[in-house]
């Protein structure tokens, strides 16, 4: 019988950033897609900053009962265009999906 291909697999690195945000939790997720879905919107952010944001929009929606709140508008430099409204809708969606906590 060879070798393990367990023992002969490359020893694995960190990343710079492991230990912040997970890559494969809901805060990772939601902080990927955010990235990937509003570039604008994250440009010039830390990981940290996103989440954090995600998570006071979840704060926002429980509280108001309501899917977005001018509170998380205000936080994400969004407008009451029907364009940026849809943006605000978008991103209330993926918070209630990743790291909001069910109710």
């Amino acid at each position: 019988m060879g070798p393990s291909p367990i023992a002969a697999a490359a020893p694995v690195t960190e990343s710079p950033t492991a230990g912040l945000i997970s890559e494969t939790d809901d805060d990772g997720r939601y902080v990927r897609t955010f990235r990937r879905e509003f570039p604008d919107l994250a440009g010039g952010k830390t990981d940290a900053q996103i989440l954090s944001d995600g998570e006071a929009d979840c704060s926002d929606m429980a509280s108001n009962w309501t899917v977005t709140a001018p509170s998380m508008s205000q936080r994400h430099g969004l407008g009451n265009s029907t364009a940026d409204q849809f943006v605000l809708h978008n991103i209330a969606l993926l918070a209630m999906f990743t790291i909001c906590p069910a109710r």
